[in-house]
């Protein structure tokens, strides 16, 4: 187990990129725990700290560059999204045997629900038994002043009211205010300041147009620390789950809340899910957007696309379907 620049670079090596201020510090204070468990199980491995943000998107770029094939993400959805970038800079360079796997030491802990991985140790025991399942990767292309940018999402991408709490949670992470309870309040607070965006929204070759609540644009099924907004998504089968969230009472919102985390509330006469291949999004005025978690920028264009099975990642389902 070594850490620096001066590791040696193996291709059956797990290479683990932790970031060590995930879920408020935790993950670097567990950090010589958890490799503990990785050598237990045998785990061949060096790792990096990251020291900033977009730090991990830069370290699994070097990491393939040199030859690596095996990631290890320890942090949460965000620390997962950082590596994945850094591994699809060029998709055309990343191999067939390429592998993720995570151990979740986020706040919100997303992407693992899909996938059955329970808990650290959970996580673990899967990487060791090398269980994985080939993986659709999202991507949006948005419009910024210095041009088109691109940006991947594992999990789920998120437009409108979605965004908007996302900036403010990253507002208060500046202020010193982290964990579970800082979402809680910046999901209230934005709820009540909140206006729907002017929007147009084309997919499955339909137009939606007006004044839109909040998208979100699912692989896989959860976010927000456990709420089902994208219940139709797939994470294998080729295409984007849209959950489109039309103009909205306030009020309606609160008594409906719940459904959230079952996935029901798709039955609201203001909610439309589908499945589809592309979404583009226009607007007049610039509008927030997310990737799995992360705050990325204001944009009044974005078009969604994926890259179908493209890596392998660790489950802990039974089975891929």
């Amino acid at each position: 187990m070594i850490e620096g620049d001066h590791q040696i670079f193996e291709r059956d090596k797990w290479y683990v990129i932790v970031n060590p201020e995930a879920a408020g510090g935790k993950a670097g204070k567990q950090w010589e725990t958890i490799s503990g468990k990785l050598s237990t199980y045998g785990i061949d491995f060096f790792f990096r700290f990251t020291t900033h943000r977009g730090h991990a998107i830069q370290l699994a770029v070097d990491g393939l560059k040199k030859g690596c094939s095996k990631f290890i993400a320890v942090g949460g959805d965000g620390t997962l999204n950082e590596v994945i970038n850094g591994l699809l800079r060029n998709e055309d360079e990343i191999a067939n045997d390429t592998t993720v796997g995570i151990i979740p030491l986020g706040t919100g802990n997303d992407w693992i629900k899909t996938h059955g991985i329970k808990d650290i140790d959970h996580a673990i025991e899967m990487i060791a038994h090398g269980k994985t399942v080939k993986h659709d990767i999202g991507y949006v292309e948005y419009n910024e002043s210095s041009g088109i940018e691109k940006r991947y999402f594992i999990n789920v991408a998120g437009f409108c009211f979605d965004a908007a709490v996302v900036k403010q949670v990253e507002y208060a992470r500046d202020k010193g205010n982290k964990g579970k309870f800082a979402y809680i309040q910046a999901l209230i607070q934005t709820l009540f300041k909140y206006a729907s965006d002017e929007l147009k929204v084309i997919f499955n070759g339909k137009e939606i147009s007006g004044r839109i609540f909040n998208i979100s644009v699912g692989i896989c099924n959860f976010n927000g620390g456990g709420m089902k907004i994208a219940p139709l998504a797939k994470f294998n089968d080729g295409l984007l789950d849209i959950t489109l969230v039309k103009k909205i009472a306030k009020i309606k919102i609160i008594f409906n809340f719940m459904r959230l985390f079952d996935g029901s509330f798709i039955k609201l006469r203001e909610v439309m899910a589908e499945r589809t291949q592309e979404i583009l999004i226009e607007s007049k005025k610039s509008i927030y957007f997310e990737v799995d978690g992360e705050f990325i920028a204001k944009t009044n264009f974005a078009k969604m696309n994926l890259v179908k099975g493209v890596i392998n990642t660790i489950t802990g389902l039974d089975q891929s379907s």
